[in-house]
C-alpha cells in the first residue's frame, strides 16, 4: 500500500472556514467559537481565512474551489438547513457533497452544517 504525503503539521497551517450568510445570526456564533478555540491553542488569526456564500447549499461547490488550491490544511463548513419543505433532500446533498470533497481532494472538511428536524425562529431558537 502506497502512503500519500500529507503536509507536515510542525508548519503554521492554513484553514478555510466556509459560512452560509443565510441565518447568518445562528451561523456566526459558529465562526466565533471556533476562532476563540483556535485562539486556545495559539493558532495565528492571519492563518484562518472566512468566506461567506448565499445558503448551505452553496457550501459544498466553493469548499471544493479552495480545495482544490491545496492552500489550505482544513477546510469548515458552516451552515443551517431549515424545514422548507426540502430539508432532507438539501441536508442529505450538502453533507454528502462536503464528504466526497474531502475523500476527492484529502483535505479535511469538518462539517458544522446543522440540520435540525425542527427549526422554529424564536429567541429561545436564537440563543440556542
Amino acid at each position: 500500500m502506497t502512503e500519500t504525503s500529507h503536509p507536515s503539521f510542525s508548519r503554521p497551517q492554513r484553514v478555510a472556514f466556509v459560512q452560509s450568510s443565510w441565518h447568518r445570526d445562528i451561523v456566526a456564533p459558529c465562526w466565533e467559537s471556533f476562532r476563540g478555540e483556535l485562539a486556545v491553542r495559539h493558532v495565528d488569526p492571519s492563518q484562518i481565512d472566512l468566506f461567506e456564500v448565499p445558503g448551505s447549499f452553496e457550501i459544498p461547490l466553493h469548499v471544493q474551489v479552495l480545495a482544490k488550491t491545496r492552500r489550505y490544511t482544513a477546510i469548515v463548513a458552516a451552515g443551517l438547513v431549515v424545514d422548507s419543505g426540502v430539508h432532507s433532500y438539501v441536508a442529505d446533498t450538502v453533507i454528502r457533497a462536503l464528504m466526497d470533497v474531502q475523500l476527492r481532494t484529502e483535505i479535511p472538511v469538518f462539517s458544522a452544517v446543522v440540520t435540525p428536524n425542527e427549526f422554529h425562529e424564536t429567541e429561545e431558537g436564537a440563543a440556542f
